[in-house]
């Protein structure tokens, strides 16, 4: 009952105009990653309204640089293929949000990404004030989710001392509630914001946020955000 209200009350907040977007405009995205060495790289994105979709691109003098248009905000990971980024195990790898590198982009915007890579994607866009928001959410959060990911991956690799599986368990499940405190926080704060609505989606399909907390928080989204897309889980 819960989760059927709050799906008439974001249709509500989206039915009025999906139509209102201006004409697509070019945003660009360049880098200064420091140490770089990749020649390609791929991209998902999001819009709110479709499916994800995938892109992918080639290095420019040395960084990323891409372009393209859009009339309205768009969700971009783009991921590396930077192996000291993927927590490798047996034949695959343990996902993670900071292996990847998250923007905004906007209509008409400039993305730069600057950072450095370790052993996950110390890279956060600047540009703008969305861009500002996602950057300082992940300067928090991706920390987080690495050292969370490589205990995971010590415990998957390793599993003969009991006593050390149990305490790096222990270690790992207070980093993820620390997370989950982090990305909260965030989401109260932020929630009027392509980041903010974006994230807000995704932390609840991963139990990450709760149904009372999304339903207290989408009345209290600025109007400018309320024909987003994003706004609709």
């Amino acid at each position: 009952m819960k989760f059927r209200k709050l799906l008439v009350l974001t249709g509500l907040l989206v039915a009025s105009n999906l139509h209102s977007f201006g004409q697509s405009k070019t945003f660009t995205v360049t880098s200064q990653i420091a140490d770089f060495k990749d020649s390609t790289y791929n991209m998902t994105i999001w819009n709110g309204v479709t499916d994800a979709y995938y892109k992918k691109g080639s290095t420019k003098n040395g960084q990323i640089f891409y372009q393209d248009t859009t009339s309205i905000p768009l969700i971009v990971r783009l991921t590396l293929p930077t192996e000291s980024l993927f927590k490798r195990v047996d034949r695959g790898y343990i996902p993670v949000k900071s292996q990847s590198i998250w923007f905004v982009a906007m209509p008409g915007g400039k993305v730069l990404l600057k950072g450095k890579l370790s052993d996950f994607a110390e890279v956060y866009p600047s540009g703008d004030k969305e861009n500002n928001t996602i950057s300082a959410l992940n300067k928090g959060y991706h920390p987080l989710l690495n050292k969370s990911a490589n205990i995971e991956l010590k415990l998957a690799k390793d599993t003969s001392d009991a006593a050390l599986n149990k305490r790096l368990a222990a270690e790992q499940e207070q980093i993820d509630a620390q997370a989950a405190k982090y990305m909260n926080d965030f989401l109260k704060k932020n929630v009027s914001s392509v980041a903010g609505l974006y994230y807000l989606e995704d932390m609840l399909v991963r139990e990450i946020v709760t149904i009372e907390t999304v339903e207290a928080l989408l009345p209290t989204v600025d109007k400018a955000y309320r024909s987003s897309p994003f706004i609709a889980l």
